[in-house]
This record gives C-alpha cells, sequence and structure tokens, in this order.
C-alpha cells in the first residue's frame, strides 16, 4: 500500500477550510498570498519530480505549467490560487511515489484480469485511450473486455489512441453495424462502388479492428 504524503496544509485545517468561499473565514487576502506562495513552493517541487519521472502521465500534463507566483492580484483570484495548490498537494498521485505506487498496482490488475500487454512504457496510452472511448456513445453496449482488446490491437497497428476511437466510431455510423466489428484492409466491394477514403489507405490505420465480436474472447487469450 502506497504510503500516504503528510499533509501540508496548516496546522489543524482540513480541504475544506481551503476552499475558496470557507478561506475567507480563516485568511486575510494578505495570509492567504502568504499560504499560497507557501503551498505552491511544495506543490511545484512535487510537479517537477514528476513531471521528470512520468511526463506522459494525466496529472503531469494537467498541471504542466506549474503554479505561478502570486503578486498583485484581486483576493478573489488569490483565494482561488490558494485552493488550487492546496488541493495539489493533497493529490495520493501528487508524488512520485504515490503515482509509481499507482501505476504498479494497476498494471498488476490489469495482469492478473489477462492483460498482459499493459505495461509501464504503454500505460499512459493506455489510460488516455480508455478516457478517450468513455466519452464515445457509440461504445454503450461494449463490455469492458472489449474495449482493452481493442487497445491491443491498436498498440500492435502503432495507432494513435484518440484516433483510434474517433475512427472506430466513424467505421460504425458509416457501415451501420454493431454486431460485427470488421474493418478490411482492403476496399469492400459495394453496389455503389464507393471509393474508400484516405483512412483505409493511411499507414494501415483501421487494422486493429480487423476481428469479430464473436471471437474477440478467444484472441485475448491467445
Amino acid at each position: 500500500m502506497a504510503r500516504r504524503l503528510e499533509s501540508k496544509l496548516r496546522s489543524g485545517l482540513t480541504m475544506q477550510s481551503y476552499y475558496p468561499d470557507a478561506a475567507k473565514a480563516v485568511f486575510t487576502p494578505s495570509e492567504a498570498l502568504a499560504e499560497y506562495n507557501r503551498l505552491r513552493k511544495i506543490a511545484n517541487r512535487r510537479l517537477e519530480a514528476l513531471q521528470r519521472r512520468y511526463p506522459g502521465s494525466s496529472l503531469a500534463r494537467e498541471y504542466k505549467g506549474g503554479f505561478p507566483a502570486a503578486g498583485k492580484e484581486d483576493s478573489r483570484r488569490i483565494y482561488q490560487r490558494l485552493y488550487q495548490a492546496a488541493r495539489f498537494t493533497e493529490l495520493k498521485l501528487g508524488s512520485v511515489t504515490g503515482m509509481r505506487e499507482y501505476r504498479r498496482r494497476s498494471i498488476e490488475t490489469l495482469h492478473e484480469r489477462g492483460y498482459d500487454f499493459v505495461n509501464e512504457r504503454n500505460f499512459d496510452r493506455f489510460t488516455d485511450f480508455m478516457e478517450e472511448v468513455k466519452t464515445h456513445d457509440t461504445y454503450s453496449s461494449f463490455s469492458s473486455e472489449e474495449v482493452v482488446e481493442l487497445f491491443e490491437e491498436a498498440e500492435e497497428s502503432g495507432a494513435d489512441p484518440q484516433e483510434i476511437a474517433q475512427r472506430f466510431e466513424e467505421y460504425l455510423n458509416e457501415e451501420g453495424e454493431r454486431n460485427e466489428l470488421q474493418m478490411p484492409t482492403k476496399p469492400k466491394k459495394r453496389q455503389t462502388k464507393k471509393k474508400p477514403d484516405a483512412r483505409t489507405q493511411s499507414q494501415g490505420r483501421g487494422r486493429f479492428i480487423d476481428r469479430r465480436r464473436t471471437n474477440w474472447r478467444q484472441r485475448r487469450r491467445r
């Protein structure tokens, strides 16, 4: 189990005290500014280490710019900045130690479920893909196992995770098929004799969907 980071909030206070509205009753504007600058230094040190070790993680990307120094700003903005810095210092994944443990446990769990293609090198791509898939209504009827297999095939083809989700949804919309997931490497012959578009010809993209829904479990176990 990951060791919980020691809280850097002011002694006796919790995150509830740092919410912008609540903080006004705890800190004067000048005190809020001083507390923000104290916490931002801690947060930035952790963030710099996180970005060096795990630059592709969603947290490192979300806080890419770090926490800037605050000076002559209106008090409303200061209280907002204070909350953001305090929140980051309390995040379990806001440190290299916490992130390393999270990734280790996540990969172990995936391996236990048979998804041993996910590893330290592609873990960030995997999580990006899964987040992207969740935004597409097209995938609402798919099991998590099918979504994971789709990522595995995407990894083998070298395609970009977010492009995968978009292209796969477009294909389903064009074909109008939800029970058969098949995209041939060569253009299908259709009655309309429609020419294949650039998607089916660009560097093999789309090949990762070349299988049927009825046999996906067997292929995952091979």
